[in-house]
């Protein structure tokens, strides 16, 4: 049978379609930075018309067709530390304690930004034809799972004298541990010369644990009309643990070959909301009085099974990209192969994220959950004060529509050997500053990135390293989250817990292997 090549029309409007049609979606998504995979973080994540190995099941599956079978190990090392500065509008501390004696210090960070976190990928493709690829994989997003901060921290007394005092950022987060995992089936198809056609079936995994504080009493006291806690003694922490063991998702796209050297492609990839449910602990008093010292009681109660339900909302997402490389001279091969075909490459990547889809973390508490502690504000050794954990405990996100760019390439030093790559990144602000928080950062962010690859006959070794550079955002102390509470009508607390800013940095090391059959 005899195969045309593409028209220059009809392959202009394949390639482009999906970044007409999903003018609505977004790039990366608030929670993550490019790009998972070691070959691709080497290049920013530059890598949608590349597309070169098997972790293009997800990241544009048409690349499957022309690929040799092969299977794909990678990992990635995360380092990553966020930090919240609290501050009024004057910008002084944020003070708290019976009246206002205690005021937080400068910032405060995650304990556990030393420690990195794995981010493992599992990926292999099967060669059905020249034409045709199948690929499987198992990954996550491109993002941390898990972060610690401090219960207290070193503040100081009006007057100078440090104390340790509850930690600033406990009413938008203590702690979490999260677990996601998207394995996956994808196929890729070569129907004409030069023109690809790809789409994946993702099967989402969730788990999400968090831990948050919660105050007592709504009202605080006022210092200079500036608002503070005066009660943290009253204090109790709620742990979660909710799961969603379906999480719908798909990616499709397009990879259209219209000379030699240049490549042109297209991505969109849609997950359904993480819609979890699980169980929940509230434990309390967590601070004394002062709060220095240990609480006068404690006491803990647990909802019914089953009872809690979280709803994340998780952005779709598109890229178009554009890719020049340079064929080797003499060769002339239908296997996607560049580290053998070509001399070098460079690609431009343009994204688009639709974050504003996630407004609020939404978590639905069951009704008649209370728990009593002691006051020890209260003379009678014998008194005690009752707190119900509200039925709505949605935490405000508020994250906007964001833009990026990923500018990444290879060099081959050596044939078939040796390649080294390096790439940038940058992504507009994807938060309204009044609403930050510290379990993510989506502010203005900038990366560098290099790696290579060693070839060793048909295994491939390969390394590579990303520092991201965060912005991070400022409300100039005049934020609009109200941290949660245990006192009706309103179950929140009358002040703001989240004025001031906020700041992170990831370092990010990845290694990986391939092997072609």
């Amino acid at each position: 049978m005899q195969v045309t090549r593409c028209p220059s029309v009809v392959c202009i409007a394949a390639a482009l379609s999906l970044a007409l049609v999903s003018s609505r979606t977004d790039a990366s998504t608030g929670y993550e930075f490019p790009e998972n995979g070691t070959e691709q973080l080497g290049r920013a994540g530059a890598w949608t018309a590349r597309a070169s190995n098997s972790l293009a099941t997800f990241f544009n599956p048409a690349g499957l067709a022309g690929q040799p079978s092969s299977l794909l190990l990678n990992s990635s090392l995360i380092w990553q530390k966020n930090c919240l500065k609290r501050t009024y509008p004057d910008g002084n501390p944020v003070r708290l304690g019976n009246g206002g004696a205690y005021q937080y210090p400068s910032e405060v960070c995650n304990d556990d930004s030393g420690t990195p976190f794995p981010n493992p990928q599992l990926a292999g493709v099967l060669r059905l034809s020249d034409r045709l690829g199948l690929g499987l994989a198992v990954l996550g997003p491109s993002t941390r799972g898990q972060f610690t901060f401090p219960s207290h921290v070193t503040g100081s007394r009006v007057g100078g004298v440090e104390r340790e005092v509850p930690s600033p950022q406990r009413y938008l987060l203590q702690s979490d541990e999260l677990l996601f995992i998207w394995p996956q089936i994808g196929i890729g198809w070569e129907p004409i010369d030069d023109l690809r056609f790809g789409a994946s079936l993702i099967w989402g995994i969730a788990r999400l644990k968090f831990s948050i504080l919660a105050a007592g009493r709504s009202a605080g006291e006022t210092i200079q009309n500036y608002p503070y806690l005066a009660e943290q003694y009253l204090d109790f922490q709620a742990d979660i643990d909710v799961k969603d063991l379906f999480v719908p998702g798909f990616t499709v796209g397009t990879l259209w070959s219209p000379s030699p050297n240049i490549d042109v492609a297209a991505w969109y990839h849609w997950m359904d909301d993480i819609r979890a449910k699980g169980d929940m602990a509230v434990e309390g008093s967590v601070y004394g009085d002062p709060p220095h010292q240990r609480p006068s009681s404690r006491n803990s109660v647990r909802a019914p099974k089953d009872s809690v339900q979280v709803v994340a909302p998780w952005p779709m997402q598109a890229r178009v990209g554009f890719r020049w490389h340079q064929p080797r001279d003499g060769i002339h091969s239908k296997m996607r192969d560049p580290i053998a075909n070509d001399v070098w490459d460079i690609e431009l990547d343009m994204t688009w994220a639709n974050n504003s889809h996630f407004k609020y973390l939404d978590a639905t508490m069951p009704d008649g959950v209370f728990l009593e502690v002691h006051n020890p504000a209260d003379p009678n050794p014998n008194s005690s004060v009752a707190f119900a954990m509200p039925t709505d405990a949605r935490v405000p996100h508020h994250w906007k529509d964001s833009f990026g760019f990923r500018l990444g390439g290879d060099y081959v030093m050596l044939p078939n050997r040796l390649a080294a790559r390096a790439g940038a990144f940058f992504d507009s602000e994807a938060q309204d500053p009044k609403y930050l928080n510290v379990d993510y950062v989506p502010s203005r962010k900038f990366g560098l990135h290099v790696g290579g690859t060693v070839r060793f006959g048909a295994l491939d070794l390969m390394v590579a390293y990303a520092h991201v550079f965060y912005q991070g955002l400022d409300n100039q102390g005049d934020g609009k989250t109200q941290g949660l509470a245990g006192a009706a009508p309103t179950y929140r607390t009358d002040y703001p817990v989240n004025g001031g800013s906020n700041r992170s940095v990831i370092n990010a090391l990845s290694f990986g292997a391939s092997h072609s059959f």
